[in-house]
């Protein structure tokens, strides 16, 4: 009577361990549903995210390369104009050293003329004169033709102006701060599934653990029952 006292309580100590034992793992297997469901829809974001920052660096890309060939039309324009610059710049330095020559040579006749009217060669003094104003005529003729180099190089400033495209940024800084924000969303999606994905492994651990245990509480309370039934029979 004492030992079958004895093995009612065992087997109700076992019933009860088995049954805490499979709430356990109940449980378990709720918050491992939970973590893994958490998990997938963090990957799904992940997806997302990343096809969105994979479009919006194609918009980026686009935008960045649209604005290099504007820079390089610009180039393109501004190189001709300077290499026509330096051409027609050469051009004005050697007709101004000839425009000096001849302003110096109609000092140096004018002078000669002055100093022969003084010394009373009334002979040599018109000769000087006019060979004076031959000079200044020079002088004049290329000090014009140097106005019109640097009129035609003005004007071709301003024509490099008009034809050259003009860098506009907008288009390429939003796309820019649209990609920024993209990846950043992808990231923080890719560091939010990172730390569920590992919840959810834990959780799958503390199920696997769970279900091992009430397991093992089976297995106790089958082999109480296997003894009690010996013994009663």
């Amino acid at each position: 009577m004492v030992m079958s006292l004895h093995y009612d309580n065992e087997l109700e100590r076992l019933r009860t361990e088995e049954d805490r034992a499979f709430r356990r793992k109940q449980a378990a297997w709720q918050d491992y549903m939970v973590a893994k469901e958490a998990a997938s829809v963090a990957y799904e974001t992940v997806q997302l995210t990343s096809e969105d920052r994979r479009v919006a660096r194609e918009v980026h890309d686009r935008e960045f390369e649209a604005l290099q060939e504007v820079r390089e039309q610009g180039s393109e324009v501004w190189a001709a104009f300077r290499q026509s610059r330096d051409y027609y710049g050469s051009c004005i330095d050697s007709l101004r050293q000839k425009a000096d020559a001849e302003h110096q040579a109609m000092r140096e006749c004018f002078g000669q003329a002055s100093r022969a009217y003084e010394c009373g060669d009334k002979a040599m003094a018109p000769k000087y004169s006019a060979e004076g104003h031959e000079h200044r005529v020079r002088r004049n003729e290329l000090n014009a033709r140097i106005g019109q180099l640097c009129c035609k190089i003005k004007e071709m400033r301003q024509d490099a102006e008009r034809r050259a495209p003009k860098l506009d940024y907008s288009a390429f800084d939003a796309a820019k701060a649209k990609y920024e924000q993209a990846k950043v969303a992808n990231q923080e999606a890719q560091a939010c599934f990172k730390l569920l994905e590992s919840q959810s492994r834990q959780a799958k651990e503390e199920f696997d653990k769970a279900k091992a245990a009430h397991r093992q509480a089976q297995a106790a309370l089958r082999s109480r029952l296997s003894e009690s039934r010996a013994i009663n029979h």
